[in-house]
């Protein structure tokens, strides 16, 4: 279900309870959602962004077939890339960018937190001397709880 007005896609259909959740939409994709819709003979708010011919439910393994392996194959990607892929990859960049970790969690629809470190620890590895650094308790100029400076003690 896609909520334009509150840039908010439910997903409702997943493998686990915890997959069923409501994710933040960034500005660019619901752009491009908004112009699939509108090309669309079915406009109206409770209309699918892509209904078949006569505005029914996509089948996903129909619209993959159709859509997802032809751009695959005219972008000249690898044929053993999958939709996955593309999810691990999108996930894979919120935690290089330093999103929230619960956040991402919740977007990549896993039960626990700890399900997201586990699976893309990797990435948090590389940053390690730059936190290090940014969050050294004794560097000069940052303050203690107290408030005195770390020079100070």
């Amino acid at each position: 279900d896609v909520d334009f007005t509150g840039s908010l896609i439910t997903v409702r259909m997943s493998k686990t309870t915890a997959g069923e959740r409501r994710v933040p939409m960034f500005g660019s994709a619901r752009r491009v959602l908004l112009e699939q819709k509108e090309r669309s003979r079915y406009k109206r708010p409770i209309d699918f962004v892509f209904p078949t011919a006569v505005g029914t439910a996509e089948n996903p393994a129909a619209w993959a077939s159709r859509e997802f392996y032809h751009a695959r194959k005219q972008a000249k990607l690898r044929t053993t890339l999958r939709l996955h892929d593309v999810r691990h990859f999108a996930v894979s960049r919120l935690v290089e960018q330093g999103a929230n970790v619960l956040l991402v969690s919740r977007i990549a629809g896993h039960a626990k937190a700890s399900t997201t470190l586990d699976v893309y620890a990797h990435l948090f590895a590389e940053g390690l001397e730059e936190a290090a650094a940014r969050f050294d308790p004794l560097a000069p100029g940052r303050r203690a709880v107290d408030g005195t400076a770390a020079a100070q003690r």
